[in-house]
């Protein structure tokens, strides 16, 4: 649990750990030194890190690679290879960020450039080996164009990131996590070909890792139809987001879970981005 701002329960980073170890999902770079903590007691050495997995390189995911880095000599950075010189120069990468978040990217901190010697570029049926274990490479586009997921074959556990929402403890239920540019028809595909895999195991980002996978995987495919079906039919009416979340709470119960268990303006912008993508993709499919 890393605990941005204090906050408990929304942001995991994933340590495994055999005859050498990896980080799978470092978050942002303000949680940096509590993960280099966690190293430490669990008696890893840095130099015992070989790899860094990130599935996607947005900030609460990615932003800590280039600090952690730093203090671990042996690792590189695991990061899709379309979007691999973001990470080299994340200027822009940055720029945005605070476009989007605004104030809240303070809670998250800045990127540090990654050396483009200390990058492996993967895609689609790469495999990441780390002495007694592997983690293979599952192209997972739809939250972005760039996500994948890794899936770690001898304990069926699947890290998917952002790729099946986002399921926070304190309301034990997942709401979906689509911002622009947002993909319907290409996050259901993903959604099926995550499900086919068959794993035991789904290792949230967002938050914890949980049995039942593939339930949980056509639950939340289920949920993306709701979603659009409700925000398609409303903007018809010129429906305000605040309007559009209304109806949703009373068409899917576990929103108002959501919204009585984390404070009101965090989970907000949260569904007010995930509206908004689906908004942009369903304008795009009228025209």
């Amino acid at each position: 649990d890393l605990k941005p701002a204090g906050l408990e329960g929304f942001i995991s980073s994933y340590i495994v750990a055999g005859e050498k170890a990896v980080i799978v999902e470092p978050g942002p770079s303000s949680t940096a030194g509590r993960l280099l903590s966690a190293l430490e007691e669990l008696s890893i050495p840095p130099a015992k890190v070989a790899y860094i997995l990130v599935t996607h390189i947005h900030v609460d995911h990615a932003g800590a690679s280039g600090f952690l880095l730093d203090e671990l000599p042996e690792a590189k950075l695991a990061v899709f290879h379309r979007a691999s010189k973001h990470m080299v120069d994340p200027a822009k990468l940055w720029e945005s960020t605070k476009q989007v978040l605004g104030e809240r990217v303070e809670v998250y901190g800045p990127y540090k450039p990654v050396p483009p010697g200390r990058i492996l570029e993967v895609r689609e049926g790469d495999s990441i080996s780390a002495g007694s274990f592997k983690l293979e490479v599952i192209e997972s586009p739809g939250h972005a164009y760039h996500h994948i997921c890794y899936l770690m074959p001898s304990m069926k556990a699947l890290f998917a990131g952002d790729a099946v929402g986002v399921r926070l403890p304190k309301a034990d239920a997942t709401v979906p996590t689509t911002p622009p540019p947002f993909r319907l028809d290409i996050e259901l595909k993903t959604l099926d070909k995550l499900a086919s895999l068959a794993p035991e195991h789904l290792c949230y980002t967002h938050f914890g890792a949980y049995p039942n996978a593939v339930e949980m995987i056509l639950g939340y495919r289920r949920q993306l139809e709701l979603w659009y079906s409700t925000v398609r039919e409303m903007l018809g009416r010129e429906a305000s987001l605040d309007d559009m979340l209304g109806e949703l709470e009373r068409r899917d119960p576990v929103l108002s879970r959501f919204l009585e268990s984390y404070p009101q303006e965090f989970i907000r912008q949260l569904i007010y981005a995930s509206l908004t993508g689906m908004i942009w993709y369903a304008v795009r499919e009228q025209q």
